[in-house]
């Protein structure tokens, strides 16, 4: 471990050097530990700028808001960047803007950013509706240095990000589990529910593993039933397609599915469970689906939430399936 802290500081102190030594004019040093870097000197100069793979997509409309606030009141806050050969030294996955791995023989041309993705989003948005102005002002602080890692740096951005969502944690080469529940959570998935489709388990992973996993990346979460999960939500995604999947994504159907999959599981075998609660899925007509996103009988103020108007329904539904086809006998 420690030859590999005197190995990025040495990486440190040369890709400090090279940028310097590259582009005077677009870096200044402010402290003996970080310096300041002008991103528009960097993009005019035809430098890019790329992201790690493990940081969250920003959504169009805080892109859209920032970009119209920016052109109002300019920019007040500073986005952090390091090298894309910081960020492969320190054990992460980088990628373009349109998510495409970038190849070792560009990581010169490069600077990452770990925070700063929805400004560089309203950049561009500004960029492309006023070609003639160019990249806007924009500052960003390279904060690496022989007393700091990358690793220290994201767990305190995402601790002061209390707007981030969870699986905005996630951390290191993630493990399949992670991955789908940060890819739900980008389809527009609740965080619960993603959850529970990863786990079948009811309720959310929380901060604190996390945050033991970003100090740690040698930390594991326990996830012993994903494999069922991953394959109810596979079938149930693929019933309720294109509209009806609205359905799966607040933990309603996820959080019935993984309560009759436990129940199963006290009289059969887990992948057996599994394959019953596929049959049941697969058992649901179109029209049976469409009553599950909007049940007909429900009323806005009507005394009942939606979610019990669906439970009855899911309910009624599984115990017919269930007289047809007995637990037992399969």
């Amino acid at each position: 471990m420690e030859s590999k802290i005197k190995e990025f500081v040495e990486l440190t102190k040369k890709e400090t050097e090279r940028l310097l030594n590259f582009l005077p004019e677009a870096f200044a040093w402010v402290f003996s530990t970080i310096f300041l870097v002008d991103i528009k000197k960097w993009v005019e100069k035809g430098g890019k700028l790329g992201r790690l793979k493990i940081n969250r997509i920003p959504k169009q409309k805080y892109i859209k808001a920032l970009a119209e606030s920016i052109k109002k009141f300019g920019i007040h806050t500073m986005g952090i960047v390091i090298t894309a050969r910081q960020a492969i030294a320190a054990g992460y996955e980088i990628t373009d803007f349109e998510g495409k791995p970038i190849p070792e023989n560009e990581y010169d041309n490069y600077l990452i950013l770990p925070d700063g993705q929805t400004r560089r989003g309203a950049f561009e948005k500004i960029k492309s509706e006023s070609p003639s102005t160019g990249y806007p002002n924009y500052y960003a602080h390279f904060p690496l240095n022989d007393r700091t890692n990358l690793t220290d740096v994201l767990q305190t951005i995402n601790i002061n990000r209390f707007n981030w969502t969870n699986s905005d944690y996630f951390t290191g080469n993630l493990s399949e589990p992670f991955t789908f529940i940060k890819d739900l959570e980008s389809k527009g998935y609740n965080y619960t529910a993603a959850c529970e489709w990863a786990r079948l388990q009811t309720g959310i992973i929380g901060k604190r593993p996390l945050l033991n996993m970003m100090k740690n990346p040698t930390a594991k979460y326990k996830m012993d039933n994903f494999e069922y999960g991953k394959r109810l939500y596979n079938k149930a995604v693929v019933k309720f397609s294109e509209d009806k999947e609205i359905a799966l994504k607040t933990k309603t159907v996820p959080e019935f599915i993984l309560n009759k999959w436990d129940n199963v599981c006290n009289k059969l075998k887990k992948g057996d469970a599994t394959e019953y609660l596929e049959n049941f899925i697969d058992s649901l007509t179109d029209t049976e689906c469409k009553e599950i996103v909007n049940p007909q009988k429900y009323k806005r103020g009507c005394g009942k939430k939606k979610e019990d108007f669906v439970n009855e329904q899911l309910e009624n539904l599984f115990a017919a399936f269930v007289s047809k086809y007995p637990i037992d006998s399969f």
